[in-house]
Formats: structure tokens, C-alpha cells, sequence
């Protein structure tokens, strides 16, 4: 039987920590006290407590490798001496998402919300939400960090979930996961592929061990054992076996397991002894300023982690960086030198800088000797200039007479310059720059070497109401007005571009002499007008959009750049109206191609051709005698136009307005007003159509000649004044009333009874007059018939009665 040893043996560098700190104290005579395991593991703690650890009280009480709540280790503080154990990769989780936390982020942490390092973790962070399973968050920015034993991939698996589900707008990732217990799982899966059983060591409530438990039971048999005590026999036909532990297990209790098995017929597999083996583990000793190839892991705000072939990460802040610590990638190879190493802790810092420095001097020094530009940025003001610093490394002097800085504001942005002067006094290294003799230097190349018709790129420096100054070189500046930004007229600078961004430009105007330059971005691209009469022919039916009204007709924009002309003669086929009443700017509209021009870049659009001439079919749609209704829209003096439809419109003379008298249209009609009329002639020819709207109306003139007649009484409604009388109205007619025939003063509205004298034909109507006081003098008359009527009779009555008294004969 083989037996296999994983690399992945004995305690991470935290654990180891805490059980030695927790040893020296407690051999020391201190009475040392904590509340809990200092480490998941049985053996190790049974053997603190033969040393005299408790659990009740002490002098000095030790925070476990997993950390505390704040508030508890303060509350401790004030009675006790506090020793910290608490890992430096739970630490540094801790403060992470406690930094974020104030900067606005939800803090989301993969975790079981009971283990005890995120029952610390709250502490720093009070709204974190640990959780096992994805959840739907919703907050502007989220923060995901992981506890620091668990899976990567079950981390990847869960942040991946989150993004998908959540809403938000800024969304990062925090692996915090401990690279020891991933290593781990790396090689657990891998060595169970390898053998028959797979021994995982560690205490049960161990959740790294439990996890490299579950990993292997998936590719082999497998077994958690805590100690060899619990292997009595080997199962049958386990020919190789395999062993890991956890980071809380120390590696005697591996020796001891792998002794045990040895005892069971079991035999290493390397030939070395199984103490090299285990020593194995500790990685490569590296020294003190050695040079070292590394690969990045992951990034904080300002620092790279990086594996080295040391125990534990190794840390580059961002001033031993040759980069911004944004620039770096996961997975990137760099060449390090070690500063310091604190092999208690697990805490290695380097630096790319003094390793890149060595390598930047010469090739500083190559393009000093060249002529050839360098890059640096600004970084502080000194007496007589500023300090420079070339990639992040080496530093150099630029004078204020070579800077071409006149205003004060120093650019914080990298910069490019001349090496005006290199020199090397030992370890010392002079360099001075000049930003004038690069910008000098390169505003005579470009005015030399360039001509119109070369293609640029340069950056939007300032946009102006007329176009935009393009930065094409530091110094050399080029202007874009609006008219070079595309062919669609209607485009500025400010609808393409923004300031700061890049963009290539044609050079259509360069002056050497008076260091102008006129671009165009226009040039770039495809005249439309190249290719207009293949895409369109005389007779076809396009559509475009109304780009603007003017008074003689109205422009189409067919594609950006061809605009067709819709003249007035175009739009309406009978009578022109106003064009704003047909289309607006915006409108989208289907037109007819009369005529393409592409030398002048013009075309001649018709709107109403597509629309089709509403005269064709006339006589059918609208017959003589037929009622219509249309719309007043215009009033003339002689009459009004009467709109029935598009294209379409009648005359109603003054005449036919009303059955009775009208001075103007205007006293009955007005422009918008709807109005029935009757069509009483068509005149197709020459597109004209006459109208009766009085016809609609049986003529009350007719009807009132039938009923009446001279002699007549009336009642009559005043309703207008005139110099000499006033217009009357009585069953739908007009009948004048002169003043002189007036008997008292009257006022419009006032109701009269009058008397017929007079009724004159003219054409269909009548001019009537009548009299109030031929109706009162003919009641005098009739009284006066009346009163001679009764003295007639009272007279012969008497007779009468005279001729029959006794005395009648004496009369």
C-alpha cells in the first residue's frame, strides 16, 4: 500500500502563530484565559489546557486566530491585558469591508452567519449581509467579500449569481479567501484523483477540514479522522492512500497518522524521509533582498498581492510600483526584490520599483543619447522648477524656463519631454528635462512633414458655438469648424463630439507660415451625393423628414447629407395654402423625386403627387347639386373659399351667403367656421367649383310670398338701425321700416306690430315695407267708421221713436 503526502500538511502561518503565542505565554507562568478554541482542533487544545489554559478567568486574555467584536474585546480591555491572535488575513478582511462600508457600499459577505470570524466581522461592518445564498440586492454600490475559508470556486459561483440578480451601479469583488486553504483545495482534488482513500486530518469542527472532506469524497473514498486511533484496519482493496489536513492540524499529528499506516503495511512514496517531506511545505527560505519572479493575485486600493514561492501573499504598495495599481492585471508576471519578510506574521512586502529602477537608467540614458522623447509626470513645485517623476521611479528636474507652464496650474495628467541633460556621479543621477524643446521639436516636424490630406488623431480640447480646437500635439492645436463636421448640415461639434475625447481628422487647410490648421471629420466619410443617382430615380417614392419651412416650400432630409427641395408649386394642387398647415419641422413624409441634380447637390421633390390629384374623379365625388360641408378658410370681400378636403375648395359669392341682405362675409361667416353648402357649378378644367350655402335653406323669400301679401299685419323683431329706419325680421325675411313710419322711440330687440304698404320683387327676393303708422291710422280710420256708425244709427233711432209719439203729427 502507497502512501501519498500532500504538500498541504500542518498549520497556516495564523494558526501557527496563536497556538505559539498561547504556548510561550502560558510556559511562562502567565494566566492566560479565552472564551473559546483558540483553533478548531481537539488534540491541540487539550494539550493548551495541560499548559494551563482556561476558560474562566486569567491575567491576560487572548483573542482567538478568528478575531472578536469590537465591542467585546473593549469591554474585556477594561479588566484585562488583551493579547491579539486574530489572523492577519481575517484582520485585513475586517478592515476592508469596514472602509467600504463608509464609503457607501452594501457590504455582501459569502459566510455561515455563526462562524465566529463573521460573527466578528458585524462588528466592523454593522449592515453587512452574510449570507450562504445569493440574495436580490438593491443599493446604488455593492461590496462582495467572502469569509476566509471558504471555496473559491463556491465564492466565484456566488458573486457571479449575486451580479446577475441584484440592481446596482457599481458592483466589487473582495477575494478575501485565505491562499493556504485554497491551495489545499487545489491539491486535495487533485491527489484524491490519485489514489484508492483519501485520509482528510482535522478537527471535526474544523470548516476548512470539513471542506477538503467534501472535495475528495467527490473523486474518492474518503475519511475525517482526528487522530490514528480511529483507523483500526484498512478497507480491502485500497492499494494507495492519500493525506491532508487542515490548517488547524499540526503536522505531528500527520507523522503520527502517516506512522500508523506504515504499521498497517503502508510504505512512502518518495524516497525522501518524512521529515524533508514536511519541510517541504514551508516553501522556498527567500532571502532579504532578493529578486524574485511573482505573479499577481489580487488588488486593494493601493497595493498588489502577490505569490512568490513564499508561505504566505506578499504585498507591493503602490509606492514600490512602477504603475497606478489599477493597471495591473490577475495573473501578471513581475520581477520583485523582497524588502522584508516577518515570518511570525505571514507579511512579506517587496518592490518592483528598485528592481525596474536599474533597467529605466539605461534606457533613460539610450534616449538621451538618441534625441528621443520620455514621459513623466509633475509631481511637486521646487525653487526654480518641478520635480518629475518617470515612471513612477526615477526622478528628474524640469527647469520653469524649459516647462511652458505660465499660468500656475500644473497638468496632472503624464506629460512627454526631452532629456536635456544626463549625468551620473555614482549612485547619484542627474537628469534635467525640457518640455519646450519637445514641443518646439515637434511643432517643426509636423508643420514640415505634414501636408493637406493626411489623416490625424488628436483630442477635443474645447468646443466652441463655431466647432472645436483639437489638441494634435502638446503645443500644436487645429480647429474643426461645424460646417467640416458631417455632411448633414444640421450637425455641430457638439452633437458628435466631447471634449476630451479622441478622434481622427482629415487636414483640408494647413498654413506653415502662420501655424494654422483646419480640419475636417466630414472628409472621412463617404460623400452621399457620390452614389445619389443610383439610390434614387426620377418618379420614386421616398420618405424623409421635414428638416425646415420656408415661405417658397419646404426642405426633406433624405439621408444625412441629401436634402430635397419641396416647392410650393409641389405641395398643393389647387389653391395654395399655408404650408406649416400640411407638415411640421420633424414630420416624417413620403415624396415623389422630380429632378436630381448631383453636380449642385440638389433635388426637387413633389408632395403632391403622392398624395394623387383629388380633381380626377370630381364629377363623381362631388356632382352638381350635391350638399357638401366644408370649412370657411378665407373670407373675401366678395365672397369666401369653403375647404371641402386636401386639395379642394370651393367659391361662395356674397350673394350666396344668405337668403337675406349682407353688407360683408364677415358679418356672418369667419375663417375656421364648418358651413354646409350646395354645389351649383364645377369647372373641372381649371379646377373650379362654385357654392351656395343660402341654397341649403328652403328661400324664405318664396315662402312669405306665398303666405302674404299688401295690407298684411305683422309682427316684426327689430334687430338693426339704419340712417333712414331700421331692418326688421319676420318669418326668416328682412322688412324695412322707415323712420317717418315709426311712431315712438324704439330700441333693437323691441317687437312691433306693423302693416304691409309695399312688396317689390328683385331676383329671388323681396324688398317689403312697412308702417307702424299706416296700421295706426288705419285704427282711427276704423274707429272714426266706428264712431260715424254710431252716430248714424243713434240718429235714425231717434226719427224713429219721434214717429211713432202721439205727437208726431205736430212735428
Amino acid at each position: 500500500m502507497q502512501i501519498k503526502i500532500a504538500k498541504g500538511i500542518g498549520f497556516c502561518f495564523g494558526v501557527e502563530k496563536a497556538v505559539n503565542v498561547t504556548k510561550e505565554l502560558l510556559k511562562s507562568g502567565k494566566k492566560v484565559f479565552t472564551d473559546d478554541d483558540i483553533v478548531h482542533n481537539k488534540q491541540v487544545m487539550e494539550e493548551l489546557e495541560r499548559l494551563g489554559l482556561s476558560y474562566d478567568n486569567g491575567d491576560i486574555y487572548l483573542i482567538r486566530a478568528h478575531g472578536l467584536p469590537k465591542e467585546k474585546i473593549e469591554k474585556i480591555k477594561k479588566d484585562h491585558k488583551v493579547v491579539d491572535l486574530t489572523c492577519k488575513i481575517v484582520y485585513n478582511l475586517f478592515k476592508t469591508v469596514e472602509e467600504y462600508e463608509k464609503k457607501g457600499y452594501q457590504i455582501v459577505v459569502y459566510g455561515k452567519i455563526t462562524h465566529p470570524e463573521m460573527i466578528a466581522l458585524k462588528s466592523y461592518a454593522k449592515n453587512a449581509i452574510i449570507t450562504m445564498e445569493p440574495l436580490v440586492i438593491e443599493s446604488e454600490k455593492i461590496f462582495v467579500a467572502s469569509q476566509t475559508t471558504m471555496s473559491y470556486k463556491d465564492f466565484e459561483n456566488f458573486y457571479n449569481k449575486l451580479k446577475d440578480i441584484s440592481i446596482y451601479s457599481e458592483f466589487k469583488v473582495f477575494n478575501s479567501i485565505c491562499k493556504i486553504t485554497h491551495n489545499r483545495e487545489i491539491e486535495v482534488e487533485k491527489l484524491s484523483r490519485e489514489v484508492d482513500l483519501m485520509i482528510v486530518v482535522g478537527g471535526k469542527h474544523s470548516s476548512n477540514t470539513k471542506k477538503l472532506f467534501n472535495i475528495a469524497s467527490q473523486h474518492t473514498k474518503a475519511i475525517h479522522i482526528e487522530t490514528i486511533d480511529e483507523i483500526k484496519e484498512m478497507p480491502k482493496g485500497v492499494d494507495s492512500v492519500g493525506i491532508i489536513s487542515g490548517t488547524s492540524t499540526p503536522k505531528e499529528i500527520v507523522e503520527e497518522i502517516a506512522a500508523g499506516l506504515k504499521k498497517l503495511g503502508g510504505m512512502l512514496q518518495m524516497e525522501n524521509n518524512f521529515e524533508k517531506l514536511l519541510d517541504s511545505y514551508l516553501f522556498d527560505n527567500v532571502r532579504k533582498g532578493e529578486i524574485v519572479e511573482a505573479v499577481v493575485l489580487r488588488k486593494g486600493e493601493s497595493e498588489i498581492f502577490v505569490d512568490f514561492g513564499w508561505k504566505s501573499e506578499g504585498v507591493v504598495t503602490s509606492d514600490e510600483l512602477v504603475k497606478d495599481v489599477n493597471d495591473y492585471k490577475i495573473g501578471e508576471k513581475l520581477s520583485l526584490i523582497l524588502l522584508r519578510k516577518n515570518d511570525d506574521e505571514g507579511i512579506a512586502y517587496l518592490s518592483e520599483k528598485i528592481v525596474y529602477s536599474k533597467k529605466l537608467k539605461e534606457i533613460l540614458k539610450e534616449k538621451f543619447e538618441k534625441g528621443e522623447k520620455i514621459i513623466g509626470k509633475i509631481n511637486s513645485e521646487i525653487k526654480g522648477g518641478y520635480k518629475v517623476l518617470i515612471e513612477n521611479t526615477i526622478q528628474a528636474f524640469l527647469p520653469k524656463s524649459e516647462s511652458m507652464i505660465f499660468d500656475g496650474n500644473i497638468p496632472k495628467t503624464p506629460l512627454e519631454f526631452k532629456i536635456i541633460k544626463f549625468e551620473e556621479k555614482g549612485k547619484r543621477l542627474n537628469i534635467i528635462l525640457s518640455r519646450k524643446a519637445f514641443m518646439n521639436e515637434q511643432k517643426e516636424k509636423f508643420f514640415n512633414e505634414r501636408k493637406e490630406g493626411d489623416i490625424i488623431e488628436g483630442i477635443v480640447k474645447k468646443i466652441e458655438k463655431f466647432g472645436a480646437f483639437i489638441r494634435i500635439f502638446e503645443g500644436i492645436d487645429g480647429l474643426l469648424p461645424n460646417s467640416e463636421v458631417s455632411y448633414d448640415t444640421s450637425l455641430r461639434v457638439e452633437d458628435v463630439l466631447s471634449e476630451g475625447q479622441s478622434v481622427k481628422l482629415y487636414i483640408k487647410k494647413i498654413d506653415k507660415e502662420n501655424r494654422k490648421i483646419l480640419l475636417s471629420l466630414k472628409e472621412l466619410m463617404p460623400d452621399p451625393w457620390q452614389n445619389v443617382t443610383k439610390k434614387y430615380k426620377v418618379g420614386d417614392i421616398v420618405s424623409g423628414k421635414v428638416k425646415n419651412i420656408l415661405s417658397y416650400g419646404f426642405y426633406v432630409n433624405l439621408e444625412p447629407g441629401v436634402d430635397g427641395l419641396v416647392h410650393i408649386d409641389d405641395i398643393f394642387w389647387g389653391r395654395r395654402g399655408k404650408i406649416s398647415d400640411i407638415v411640421s419641422v420633424g414630420d416624417i413624409v413620403k415624396v415623389m423625386v422630380k429632378e436630381i441634380d448631383p453636380n449642385n447637390k440638389k433635388m426637387r421633390l413633389s408632395y403632391k403627387e403622392v398624395e394623387g390629384d383629388p380633381w380626377e374623379n370630381i364629377e363623381e365625388k362631388y356632382p352638381v347639386g350635391n350638399t357638401i360641408t366644408g370649412t370657411v378658410s378665407s373670407i373675401l370681400d366678395k365672397g369666401v373659399i369653403v375647404e371641402i378636403e386636401r386639395g379642394i375648395s370651393g367659391f361662395c359669392p356674397i350673394s350666396e351667403i344668405s337668403w337675406n341682405y349682407i353688407s360683408s362675409p364677415k358679418d356672418v361667416l369667419s375663417e375656421g367656421q364648418k358651413v354646409k353648402a350646395v354645389i351649383t357649378e364645377l369647372d373641372k378644367e381649371n379646377r373650379k367649383m362654385r357654392l351656395s350655402i343660402k341654397r341649403v335653406q328652403e328661400n324664405p323669400w318664396k315662402k312669405f310670398k306665398n303666405n302674404r301679401k299688401i295690407g298684411d299685419i305683422v309682427t316684426v323683431k327689430v334687430i338693426k338701425e339704419l340712417k333712414s329706419g331700421y331692418i326688421g325680421t319676420c318669418e326668416n325675411v328682412e322688412i324695412y321700416l322707415p323712420k317717418s313710419h315709426i311712431l315712438k322711440e324704439i330700441t333693437l330687440g323691441d317687437e312691433l306690430k306693423v302693416k304691409i304698404i309695399q312688396i317689390k320683387e328683385d331676383g329671388e327676393i323681396l324688398r317689403i315695407t312697412a308702417s307702424e303708422k299706416e296700421l295706426e291710422n288705419e285704427k282711427v280710420i276704423d274707429s272714426l267708421k266706428e264712431e260715424f256708425e254710431n252716430e248714424r244709427y243713434t240718429t235714425i233711432e231717434r226719427k224713429v221713436d219721434n214717429a211713432n209719439s202721439i205727437d208726431s203729427g205736430q212735428e
